[in-house]
């Protein structure tokens, strides 16, 4: 009978205890996160204990997961390397006893932390362990979100170094995991124009644009009819645009550009503005009849002076006003010197701005020096001669280019006055005759 207390007796001990364990662990749980903000340091020690405390007593990860990741967060902020690596391992093995929208705001939270670290080398390698373990145990999905916002933040803060190599094992990823049925069609091509996006992001910034008109002419073209995404078309029609401008097909980058400006302005990117200064610029190279400034949509901007200064440029080209022009085109408030993009295209604009002046100019004289014309275009003889030949060779003008006396010969003007002196010479004859001629009475 005396036993049968005891043992009674014990079995509520053991009880209270583990209720005593429950209670603490969650007392810390509260506490530290009250901590983390002011006093990470102690936020820290407390979600440490609790995590030794849960696996001490052999109970599942209740606390253990969301303990972890505070921890691995709070070591980003103090710098704590030293058993940062381990405690990722650990809550990556935690991954399969929750669900997995909590697995996706885990991962974003420690890829939204992880830059926090100074160390890039540790950053790269815990980055590319979560992407592995990813791969190798089928997250598929958990896998391209990460990767995708792994290689956004590189991209965001510089650190690019194996940045490439990560875009090219998605995309590996995006082909296998299509032959393997486990996506679609239009999953996969919408992951790989992620991963292009992404990747023309990083060569654009690297000043690598011969390889962004490669790689679109590759890759990219053959994805479009699958893109529906606002967002999504936007960056294509951007990228297809700037290709274009590149590759001096004006026309067809203005319309691009102006789509894609569209297209960001309906989803409220700020990039909207800054496609609408790129198709005010296509719109003079290609010298096309349409001012955007017209546009509906471009009427949000009016007010904005970087804006105000593009629509005052396309007024000054369409007024044939190339002194005003170039003076609008050097201003702060266009800012060709702060867009890399831009300064790439600078030369093309220039040399519109020299062909239009030089036409206007030759529609006055018969023979112009090319020192004189140099003076004027504020450029070399050099450039001059090629601007002339390209006039000449778009059928724009009509003459010759005389190197021995360093003149060009203006072929229009000088049948034109050919034709005024021939119609001169026949007016006088005709006058004599009629002097001559004596009507009979």
């Amino acid at each position: 009978m005396d036993d049968d207390i005891y043992d009674y007796d014990d079995g509520y001990e053991e009880q209270d205890e583990a209720n005593d364990q429950e209670i603490e662990m969650e007392n810390l749980f509260y506490e530290g996160e009250d901590l983390m903000r002011n006093q990470p340091e102690a936020a820290l020690e407390k979600f440490l204990k609790l995590i030794e405390l849960e696996k001490d007593a052999g109970n599942q990860a209740k606390w253990r997961f969301k303990s972890l990741l505070n921890v691995i967060i709070l070591s980003f902020r103090l710098q704590r390397t030293e058993t940062i690596e381990t405690e990722v391992k650990e809550i990556l093995s935690l991954m399969s006893t929750v669900s997995r929208n909590d697995a996706n705001d885990t991962l974003s939270k420690i890829f939204d932390s992880i830059f926090l670290l100074t160390d890039v080398r540790v950053v790269m390698s815990l980055s590319k362990g979560i992407l592995n373990y990813l791969k190798n145990n089928k997250y598929e999905q958990l896998y391209f979100n990460a990767g995708t916002k792994l290689c956004k933040l590189c991209n965001d803060k510089g650190y690019t170094e194996n940045l490439e190599e990560i875009l090219r094992e998605l995309e590996t990823m995006a082909d296998v995991c299509f032959k393997n049925k486990i996506i679609d069609q239009n999953k996969r091509n919408s992951l790989l124009f992620e991963i292009y996006a992404l990747e023309f992001r990083f060569l654009e910034a690297k000043d690598r644009f011969d390889e962004i008109i490669v790689k679109y002419n590759q890759k990219l073209k053959d994805l479009a009819t699958s893109v529906f995404d606002p967002l999504t078309k936007a960056i294509l029609e951007e990228t297809k645009g700037k290709v274009l401008l590149l590759e001096k097909n004006w026309e067809k980058a203005d319309s691009a550009l102006i789509e894609a400006f569209k297209a960001y302005l309906e989803v409220g990117n700020p990039k909207a503005k800054t496609l609408l200064k790129y198709a005010f610029v296509s719109s003079i190279l290609s010298n096309s009849k349409i001012n955007h400034a017209y546009n509906v949509e471009a009427k949000t901007y009016k007010d904005d002076p970087e804006i105000r200064a593009m629509m005052n440029l396309r007024e000054a080209f369409e007024q044939n006003d190339f002194k005003r022009f170039h003076k609008i085109f050097l201003s702060p408030q266009i800012g060709i010197n702060n867009d890399p993009f831009l300064t790439r295209i600078q030369d093309d604009i220039q040399v519109i701005v020299w062909k239009e002046i030089t036409k206007s100019i030759l529609q006055s004289y018969s023979f112009v020096r090319i020192s004189s014309l140099a003076k004027e275009l504020r450029t070399t003889e050099s450039n001059v001669r090629k601007i002339l030949i390209e006039l000449i060779l778009s059928n724009e003008i009509k003459g010759l280019i005389n190197d021995v006396e360093g003149i060009f010969e203006n072929h229009e003007k000088i049948f034109e006055k050919k034709t005024i002196e021939r119609n001169q010479a026949l007016g006088l004859w005709v006058d004599r005759l009629k002097k001559l001629y004596v009507e009979p009475r």
